[in-house]
């Protein structure tokens, strides 16, 4: 008896000390979350996760279980796990704009959020954007946004304030564009040589048209071989912004500015590598890269403005100009892919055999061929997506023989099968479909696709 209390008393204690380590979550709805964090006057943590979500299961296994998470988080913050495909996780999703998993966000008994975390962070990271959170909470979480909006027009221009209210309107899913401008426009000389200023300037997107923007790409033309590499996806992320505000506005201008951009940021990029000796294959990969994000960005402009005449106009100029001869093309594709076998040489042979390098080993064969067939095939699918005009569709068609000939993909028959039933060839698409299933016989949905289309 005196042995049972012993092991009893030792599963206590065991169960006591788990249950004291690591992330402690609240388990109720939404509501009472929200209730309870109003009574204890303490901020929330949310973690969104879906089921299929890998890096979601690292975070199960590594973040939250750990001692120092654990405390920092219980001890500031009520944790909440949330699924956001099932019940309340599906609308607390849409309202907090959610698109990424996982994302952990801050919010306050009122459901205001405040600060945001996209992706698993990491121990290290992670510990310090809890810690972020809770500075942001105590300095500024008080405050509504408006408020602090209203203290930014007043002319508060404080380093400290400034950086936590931009995090916030940040978080709350606010474009800072405008107001970043005006805080750039405030710093004096001496300011703009803090390096923590000018961190904390490239920490978000960089919009093109911005006089920040202006300020530090002259700053990088006196010397393109100092282009800061961590705010590559500052810039990237501003010519994406900068993108959607051309197409909604429908300006054309702005949008070939984006390309522009696209292009000196590129640029930039490439004379940067070349002093770190990198292959001349490599750099062509780029300047192929840039080609098709540019050729990418019109088209999608294009689509969405409904432009179908200045559409069509672009993809048969560029379509022209792509380079079609298969000779040709397989001669760039064996130069390119023995720079790669070059390359390679370093590289160990135990890392030769993960499915990783073979993957990339395959990409490598057939670039450029495999380009001008993607090409092609974006192409097709833009008249698809765009009419149903039968004399526009066969042009689409006549776009995805020529890349079948170049290279066959299961994509290109399936989009070729959507474009035969757009035009009521049942028949044809059966057999589009049949050919991309011979292809990639292990895609269920190519044949259930197949199945669907045959009992029609």
């Amino acid at each position: 008896m005196k042995l049972i209390k012993i092991i009893i008393l030792c599963f206590i204690s065991n169960f006591c000390s788990a249950q004291e380590s690591g992330v402690i979550f609240f388990e109720g709805n939404w509501s009472s979350l929200l209730q309870k964090a109003k009574v204890e006057n303490k901020p929330i943590y949310v973690d969104f996760f879906t089921e299929w979500c890998g890096p979601c299961k690292m975070m199960d296994k590594q973040f939250f279980p750990d001692k120092e998470v654990g405390d920092v988080m219980n001890a500031n913050f009520i944790p909440y796990h949330i699924d956001a495909e099932k019940g309340e996780g599906v609308e607390l999703a849409k309202k907090y704009s959610i698109n990424a998993y996982p994302t952990s966000i801050f919010v306050t008994s009122e459901g205001m959020i405040f600060h945001r975390i996209i992706g698993f962070p990491g121990l290290k990271r992670g510990i310090e954007e809890i810690k972020t959170a809770k500075n942001i909470f105590k300095q500024t979480a008080s405050k509504s946004i408006e408020d602090l909006d209203i203290e930014f027009e007043n002319g508060n221009r404080n380093f400290e304030f400034v950086s936590k209210y931009f995090k916030r309107k940040v978080a709350s899913g606010s474009n800072i564009t405008q107001i970043k401008d005006k805080y750039f426009e405030s710093l004096k000389e001496e300011d703009l040589k803090n390096s923590e200023i000018l961190k904390f300037l490239v920490s978000s997107p960089i919009e093109v048209e911005t006089k920040l923007y202006d300020f530090l790409i002259q700053k990088i033309r006196t010397n393109s071989t100092g282009l800061p590499l961590e705010t590559q996806n500052s810039f990237i992320f501003g010519i994406k912004n900068t993108e959607s505000k051309a197409i909604k506005n429908n300006d054309l201008v702005l949008l070939l500015k984006t390309n522009d951009a696209n292009n000196e940021i590129g640029g930039f990029l490439i004379e940067y590598l070349k002093i770190k000796k990198i292959q001349e294959s490599e750099i062509e990969v780029i300047k192929e890269r840039i080609t098709i994000e540019n050729n990418e960005r019109i088209l999608n402009f294009y689509e969405k403005t409904n432009n179908i005449i200045d559409l069509n106009k672009y993809i048969v100029k560029q379509s022209k100009s792509i380079q079609l001869n298969a000779n040709e093309l397989k001669n760039k594709d064996l130069i390119y892919y023995n720079a790669f076998l070059e390359r390679s040489k370093t590289v160990p042979e135990t890392q030769k055999q993960t499915s990783y390098f073979k993957n990339y080993e395959k990409q490598q064969i057939s670039f450029f061929t495999k380009k001008s067939t993607r090409e092609l095939s974006r192409f097709a699918e833009s008249y698809y997506v765009t009419s149903g005009d039968k004399k526009t569709l066969k042009k689409a068609i006549k776009l995805l023989k020529t890349a079948n000939i170049l290279s066959e993909n299961e994509e290109q028959y399936k989009l070729l099968s959507d474009i035969l039933l757009k035009m009521n060839c049942k028949k044809k698409a059966i057999s589009a479909l049949q050919k991309a299933i011979i292809i990639n016989p292990e895609n269920n949905d190519l044949k259930i696709e197949l199945d669907k289309i045959s009992k029609k």
